[in-house]
């Protein structure tokens, strides 16, 4: 798919919005954090929200938004880098008090985890799936209501996750792309109909830097598809020129149907789906020899890949004596030690969707006990 890196995509901001300011207390409106936690290669940090009850009801699960920024809004996730997050979308509407305690869908009151990842560059599907791995091992989310939306350069990185695989679609219960950064392809179109993804894709008419038509031509490339995906994907296209129409899309009182953008989402769940990706390495149990004997095995043929494949291993030794390392790019290697002591060997695995693992090993080499004397 082709994405659009190189097209010039910029978003302005007012200097005020490089305040710090966390609600770090829970209250009637949740509780919204900056944190600065790496979450795979891409991410340097994130904005949490988590909702009113989340605290009081520690066995509840909740559904989750995602929410992918523009390329504007690319920065390290620090501190100062994620006030750039504050100025569109969910974030947006979260720190200056609009969001809701809740969205009433069907007569049912739904409270969602935000989760707005920083990138540092255009993030591809395996930096998706980092993060959407890190909510699930460390929130309670209900696999059946994950929801992704994105502006800009995320609409673009949104509409290449959920065509790329269809167990990357079957994850999401619903999605809405905003002036997605995306080239359509009926190829890619027809992976995403194939699982019956709901899709609403906003833009404004005359958008000087991403033309309407991606948004237009990825709508009627997954209806066109047989069967017809049910439902069908939706298509807003403002009477507006410029390139932000994320305003109006999240706008809360904008409800063409009946339902804003959040709500529409939430009417939608499905299966919990593939689980994305999850690279765990190993190197194995930790080891101990005695002189004569000097050599050991280290095996990383435990290591694990949840949703893809495993393509590269790399050993190499962390610390104690100089040891010679033996086939370290295979999945067992071997090592020759000289000198009595402790030593350190790491192993770096590798995958298909460009993940990355490492896990550590200790082997301890004893010297030759004295022989016993005659009696």
């Amino acid at each position: 798919m082709i994405n659009l890196k190189t097209v010039s995509l910029r978003h302005y901001f007012s200097a005020a919005v490089f305040k710090l300011l966390v609600f770090a207390p829970f209250n009637v409106f949740g509780q919204f954090t900056a944190v600065t936690t790496p979450v795979g290669g891409d991410c340097g940090g994130f904005w949490q929200y988590l909702p009113p009850s989340y605290t009081t009801s520690p066995t509840t699960k909740y559904p989750i938004i995602f929410f992918l920024h523009g390329i504007g809004e690319l920065g390290s996730g620090s501190n100062g880098d994620l006030q750039r997050l504050l100025i569109y979308g969910p974030t947006k509407l979260i720190h200056t008090g609009q969001w809701p305690a809740h969205f009433t869908v069907g007569g049912k009151n739904f409270e969602c985890i935000v989760i707005t990842p920083q990138f540092r560059w255009w993030p591809g599907p395996s930096d998706l799936d980092s993060v959407i791995a890190y909510a699930l091992r460390n929130y309670r989310v209900d696999t059946t209501r994950m929801y992704m939306t994105g502006l800009s350069m995320g609409g673009g990185a949104l509409w290449t996750y959920v065509t790329t695989t269809a167990g990357n679609a079957k994850r999401m219960a619903a999605v809405a792309p905003v002036s997605g950064a995306a080239f359509p392809e009926p190829a890619e179109a027809a992976v995403l109909a194939s699982t019956n993804l709901p899709v609403w894709a906003l833009h404004n008419l005359n958008d000087p830097t991403v033309p309407s038509t991606y948004s237009v031509d990825w709508v009627n490339y997954i209806n066109s598809y047989v069967p017809i995906p049910n439902p069908k994907a939706l298509l807003t296209i403002f009477q507006a020129n410029g390139h932000d129409s994320w305003d109006s899309a999240y706008n809360l009182n904008y409800r063409p149907r009946g339902l804003n953008v959040f709500e529409w989402m939430l009417q939608y769940s499905r299966g919990a789906g593939a689980p994305p990706p999850v690279l765990t390495a190993s190197a194995g149990a930790d080891t101990t020899l005695t002189l004569p004997s000097d050599t050991a095995l280290l095996s990383a043929s435990r290591s694990n890949d949840v949703g893809a494949s495993i393509t590269g291993y790399q050993w190499t030794q962390d610390s104690g004596p100089a040891a010679q390392l033996l086939n370290s790019g295979s999945v067992n290697a071997q090592v020759v030690l000289t000198t009595p002591g402790k030593y350190q060997f790491s192993v770096l695995v590798k995958d298909n969707q460009g993940d990355q693992s490492t896990s550590k090993v200790t082997v301890q080499l004893n010297a030759d006990p004295p022989a016993s004397l005659p009696v």
